[in-house]
């Protein structure tokens, strides 16, 4: 795979933290008849989080960065069927990234670069020299304690999700993506890249640690167990997917 190019403009907003709790109650509780303005204001006043209605604005907030219903309305209905949280959580990363590019750009380049390396542990120190040498492209250098603030909100977030663990510094863990959120990203995915060695190869299976010859042995094993058709001879790749769309894949697993 080649390494992903630096985006032009990377946001740092929504790196406080993964919020996995605050996001599934906030995707089981949302009212897809409401606008989004309209789901977080109630959020916050009912607080369906349990903890201090500052903490329930708090919430809101970056609910409100986050969930955009018409591209995540798939990852609203799959909170609300009260599927497993082990598939949904990376479910919701794949969706964090839509709109982070900062978050995609630091899993996709360069943890996956350090994971390929063969790095066992790593620490901010590390993250903010590699903040350093992509600031360049913002227009303008980020303020040291910024740069810090960064590189531990995306250490964070990977542990949240289980990428890494630890503290001080950060340890790679083995990682498996469960079956129903690779089906997921696979419909996703081919959605946007109609060629079968496209969707392979594309950036966003490094997020979960996956390599391309990884990918089509999970392949071959769900072509045995008749939950896809996946066929190679030769240069020649065939991959059918059990539903024609992402949307009817998710209704049928929701139904």
């Amino acid at each position: 795979m080649k390494p992903l190019p630096t985006i032009p403009k990377l946001s740092v907003s929504g790196l406080q933290g993964a919020f996995l709790d605050e996001m599934w109650v906030a995707c089981v509780d949302w009212d897809l008849d409401a606008t989004p303005a309209e789901n977080c204001r109630r959020l916050a006043l009912e607080n369906p989080f349990g903890k201090s209605a500052s903490w329930a604005s708090r919430v809101s907030d970056v609910v409100r960065q986050r969930i955009d219903p018409a591209r995540d309305k798939s990852l609203i209905l799959l909170a609300k069927s009260g599927i497993d949280r082990q598939i949904w959580n990376p479910i919701l990363l794949w969706h964090l990234t839509r709109d982070q590019a900062l978050l995609r750009e630091f899993l996709c380049t360069w943890l996956w670069a350090k994971f390929e390396e063969g790095t066992v542990k790593m620490g901010a120190s590390e993250v903010i020299a590699w903040l350093t040498t992509i600031e360049k492209t913002q227009g303008r250098p980020w303020k040291p304690s910024t740069r810090s603030r960064i590189a531990n909100g995306l250490l964070g977030i990977c542990v949240d999700f289980g990428l890494l663990e630890g503290s001080r510094p950060r340890r790679f863990v083995p990682y498996h993506l469960p079956d129903q959120a690779l089906l997921y990203l696979l419909h996703a995915i081919s959605a946007s890249q109609p060629n079968v060695r496209n969707v392979l190869n594309a950036p966003d299976w490094r997020m979960f640690r996956v390599r391309p010859e990884h990918l089509e042995r999970e392949l071959l094993q769900l072509h045995q167990l008749h939950r896809l058709h996946y066929d190679v001879a030769g240069s020649l790749v065939q991959l059918r997917l059990p539903d024609p769309t992402l949307d009817s894949f998710v209704t049928r697993i929701t139904a």
